[in-house]
């Protein structure tokens, strides 16, 4: 009997113990990795998701060229972008003369058009990129603008230039009431804005040919060179999950393709939670890559895959700093 008294005592006071445990248990409620699990049918301007971009980004190159006399700006990588004479205006086609800056940005890797949130897709079709630019002119710290059918050029190298490579720009795309940025072909519009073609010098230093693509372009800001991928192939729809507190609010997902320069931005699914492209070639190799700030906190993640099916694909981002973060996408 002594037993059995002992042992409702130990028990009693056993789960009294674990009673108290469990209600003095405390859900942080500061830390954002507890409360951050909202998804948003559309963002805002100050959502985290959109905060990541200007943490991530390059510094523009910059040079400057005389109105009057226009000039060609050197740049590394062996770009070279020329301006002809009285290439410039100011607001409303007044005339202008001194100095003209320019900023002056090169995605040239695929981790540069992640880093800058400029995926190589035109209305949610693939794109295989030769580069892409952004050229921005100011005067004292004012825009100006290209002259009427004044054009510039930029002349790039490039290995292996393909001949199917045209002329794109940026323009802005509107679904379900979300503005989102995507790639037009000049092709397609009443106006050709520009070209694309390919170049080839002979080197006296190294006695070989280099090759690349001369660009001419009659607009500033975002421009980009490249063509449609093959459209024939049977596609499927590309499904990709990531943990409770990884939402659209906080993370951009990217399918990077292994053997192709392209680079695709995944649409969120409100529904479900997930993340999606809804046309990836069936049998590519790619590499999946989302990048999120959760409170003060980068977070990066990447997972190969071969995309076969509409089978659920799961990344789990580890935390890391922005200079490893920039870092992984200078290796892609």
């Amino acid at each position: 009997m002594k037993k059995i008294l002992v042992a409702l005592i130990l028990l009693v006071s056993l789960s009294s113990c674990q009673k108290e445990y469990s209600e003095q248990f405390v859900a942080y409620s500061s830390n954002p990795l507890n409360t951050d699990t909202t998804w948003r049918v559309s963002n805002s301007t100050n959502d985290a998701v959109n905060l990541i971009i200007p943490a991530l980004f390059n510094a523009p190159m910059l040079d400057s060229f005389d109105v009057v006399t226009g000039g060609e700006l050197h740049f590394p990588d062996n770009l070279l972008v020329t301006f002809p004479p009285h290439s410039c205006t100011g607001p409303s086609g007044a005339a202008i003369n001194g100095k003209i800056r320019v900023e002056f940005t090169y995605l040239r890797k695929k981790g540069d058009f992640i880093r800058y949130a400029k995926p190589t897709t035109s209305y949610n079709y693939l794109l295989q990129t030769g580069g892409s630019f952004n050229v921005v002119l100011t005067q004292n710290g004012y825009p100006v603008f290209l002259a009427p059918n004044i054009s510039y050029k930029i002349k790039y190298r490039n290995p292996a230039p393909s001949t199917d490579m045209k002329f794109f720009y940026e323009d802005l795309w509107v679904v379900n009431n979300d503005t989102t940025a995507t790639w037009v072909s000049a092709i397609n519009t009443q106006m050709p804005y520009g070209t694309v073609s390919i170049w080839q010098q002979y080197d006296t230093l190294t006695q070989s040919i280099i090759k690349g693509y001369e660009i001419t372009s009659t607009r500033l800001h975002w421009i980009n060179c490249d063509f449609f991928n093959d459209t024939t192939q049977p596609y499927t729809r590309m499904n990709v999950s990531l943990p409770l507190n990884f939402t659209n609010v906080n993370t951009n997902v990217y399918v990077v393709f292994k053997n192709k320069n392209i680079v695709g931005g995944l649409n969120s699914d409100f529904a479900s939670k997930t993340f999606f492209y809804s046309r990836i070639p069936i049998g590519s190799d790619v590499t999946l890559v989302s990048v999120s700030k959760i409170g003060n906190d980068y977070y990066l993640g990447k997972k190969e895959a071969t995309v076969n099916n509409a089978n659920l694909i799961s990344v789990n981002p580890e935390p890391k700093s922005l200079a490893d973060i920039s870092n992984y996408l200078n290796s892609l």
